[in-house]
């Protein structure tokens, strides 16, 4: 909590995992030490280990200088190194080692152990029974072929090949088995069929209402072409200077500059 007891949101420093870690490394190799013993031999390092070790993150941050401090000036930092061995790309990255201090020489290494992932050896007798057993489903597989039904009937859809003159029936279609050419042909109806378009928009006025268009167009000083009231039907506008717009709306032209707010 900080003042006036506004939360405060923090983000768990390396450094602070990793002497919880030395920690619980040193609590099950201490052996015959009495509990609570000195862990390091630098009392200050020590202090900020206890301190992380009780998971007192406040306590934590100021053995560690202050909140105003920043992480390069801690008493106790992380220490990175190399990977040894490249990656698919040939570089090679930097993994935690343990932490150090400026205090005193040398570094302390918490990951001792290095851990690869490998491939599971494959058990020979496994992969044997195994030949029989089904696919795991997926989003793709896991219904019945009795079930895939079309939209219009109810029927699975027939895939068969399709003969000029010959009238199209609906049975049960063997997908696994279709030849190259019925795959083609099946693709090629796919192919013919078109969505919906949805029609534009465009206000339908008569021919006397298009006339007076023209007319007040040609009095704004524009050329009333076809182009211009096709525009204006379909719910454009028109620039007509000093930042207004025309357009045709309830079969008046009107004029404002209310297109700004849309920018």
């Amino acid at each position: 909590m900080g003042l006036n007891g506004e939360r405060v949101r923090c983000n768990l420093s390396p450094g602070y995992l990793e002497l919880r870690l030395l920690a619980g490394q040193a609590l099950r190799n201490q052996g015959d030490k009495k509990a609570g013993a000195p862990v390091l031999e630098n009392a200050q390092m020590d202090a900020v280990l206890a301190a992380a070790d009780v998971g007192c993150f406040a306590t934590y941050i100021m053995k560690q200088g202050s909140v105003l401090v920043p992480r390069k000036h801690h008493i106790v930092r992380t220490a990175y190194e190399l990977n040894e061995e490249p990656t698919p790309y040939g570089d090679h990255g930097t993994r935690i080692y343990g932490i150090w201090s400026p205090l005193v020489a040398g570094r302390i290494c918490t990951h001792a152990t290095k851990w690869k992932m490998v491939l599971k050896a494959v058990d020979v007798q496994e992969a044997i029974a195994d030949q029989d057993a089904r696919a795991p489903w997926t989003r793709g597989n896991n219904c019945p072929p009795d079930e895939k039904l079309n939209i219009s009937g109810g029927n699975p859809v027939s895939v068969e090949p399709i003969e000029p003159g010959e009238t199209r029936m609906y049975g049960p279609g063997d997908f696994d088995n279709m030849t190259r050419k019925q795959r083609r042909d099946l693709l090629a109806r796919l192919r013919v069929v078109k969505p919906r378009q949805k029609k534009g928009y465009k206000q339908q006025i008569d021919d006397d209402q298009r006339a007076l268009l023209v007319v007040e167009l040609l009095a704004r000083g524009f050329t009333g072409q076809e182009n211009e009231t096709n525009l204006l039907l379909a719910g454009g506008s028109l620039n007509s200077g000093a930042g207004m717009r025309i357009f045709y709306k309830n079969g008046w032209l009107q004029e404002d500059d209310k297109w700004r707010q849309w920018i």
